[in-house]
């Protein structure tokens, strides 16, 4: 029953987490698309690159949809850099 509860409770709150991101969205834009946005969102990846003994972490481009629901909900962009591993072999300009 408890495994029930907490199930129930999880699936409520992400109702409440999407009408509230559709409400923000929709503030910005009349038109904008939950399904875009939800779309974008998940192609969105990180991966990691090996250049010169080096391993960088970078994350794909974010979608015009997404971006959206990133300004709606005043969030920062994640960095297009997201970790660099043995930082003195390479030099990685910011965005």
């Amino acid at each position: 029953e408890r495994r029930i509860r907490a199930h129930v409770f999880i699936c409520f709150m992400a109702l409440i987490l999407k009408q509230m991101l559709i409400k923000k969205l929709r503030s910005q834009n009349e038109k904008a698309s939950y399904s875009k946005t939800l779309n974008e969102l998940k192609n969105t990846h990180a991966m990691s690159l090996k250049v010169h003994k080096t391993y960088v972490t970078v994350r794909t481009e974010i979608g015009p949809h997404a971006r959206e629901a990133f300004r709606a909900l005043s969030v920062g962009f994640p960095k297009k850099v997201l970790k660099i591993e043995n930082p003195s072999t390479v030099i990685v300009r910011s965005e």
